[in-house]
Formats: structure tokens, C-alpha cells, sequence
């Protein structure tokens, strides 16, 4: 037990030595580490700033992406039927990128109103009747 006391006290002595002379070299270099520590200081700060700047701007976009998945009626391209991409909307690039179709504009798709397939089915019955009408007179002479 002794033996652990005597080793302690040097240790000790050895460690008071050491920074008794590391803190006299730092007093004699005091002035010219506060203007470096103050610069990294700021640097710190700015590489934080930075950081938590993207992580802001990469949360605002997942939520803005999530919400334009969300949406039922995107543009599509009429030639291939390609939808508008979440990277094209926030671009402003309205051309469908495809190889084959690169001058068509994305549109959005037409809206089913029942008033107006009515009307066309209309349309084509009295045409279909029109022509069975002139194939019965036909047969007839």
C-alpha cells in the first residue's frame, strides 16, 4: 500500500511539473490563441449555420415532394403519358424528357364529364342509325 503512495506522489510531482510549465507557454502565447480560438470559434459557428441551413432546406423539400405525390391530377406528356416529375415541377421544365417525345408539353389530363360522353354516344348512335337507315334502302331498290 505504501509502495502505491510513493508512485502517486511522483506521478503527481511529474504532472505538476508538466503543467506548470505547459501553462507558462501558454501565458507568453495567450494573446495569439484568442484571436485563433475566436476564428475557429466562427468558423464553427458557420459550419453549423450551413449544416442546419440543408438540414431546414432538405426537410421543406421532402414535405413539399410528399405533397406533390399527394396530388392526384399531374401534368402527363400526351405523346408517352409520362408523368411531371417532382424535380421537373421545381425546375419549371414543362417538355417531356423522353427521347421520342422531347417537344410535347406536359398537360393535365382531361377530366371525365359525364354531359359530353353522353352527348358523343349520342352522336354516334344517330350516325350508326343514319348508315344502317341508307344500307336498308340499299337492299330495298
Amino acid at each position: 500500500v505504501n509502495g502505491k503512495n510513493a508512485a502517486s506522489n511522483t506521478t503527481t510531482r511529474k504532472c505538476d511539473t508538466f503543467s506548470k510549465d505547459h501553462t507558462k507557454k501558454i501565458r507568453t502565447r495567450r494573446p495569439d490563441n484568442a484571436n485563433e480560438y475566436v476564428e475557429k470559434r466562427v468558423e464553427f459557428l458557420g459550419r453549423m449555420e450551413t449544416m442546419e441551413k440543408r438540414r431546414r432546406e432538405k426537410l421543406k423539400r421532402a414535405a413539399a415532394e410528399a405533397l406533390y405525390q399527394a396530388q392526384v391530377d399531374k401534368k402527363r406528356c400526351p405523346n408517352c403519358g409520362t408523368q411531371q416529375s417532382f424535380d421537373e415541377v421545381m425546375d419549371g421544365r414543362n417538355e417531356c424528357q423522353n427521347d421520342r417525345c422531347k417537344k410535347y408539353a406536359y398537360q393535365y389530363p382531361a377530366y371525365f364529364v359525364l354531359s359530353n360522353f353522353e352527348k358523343r354516344i349520342q352522336r354516334s348512335s344517330n350516325r350508326r342509325a343514319e348508315v344502317l337507315g341508307k344500307i336498308e334502302e340499299e337492299r330495298r331498290i
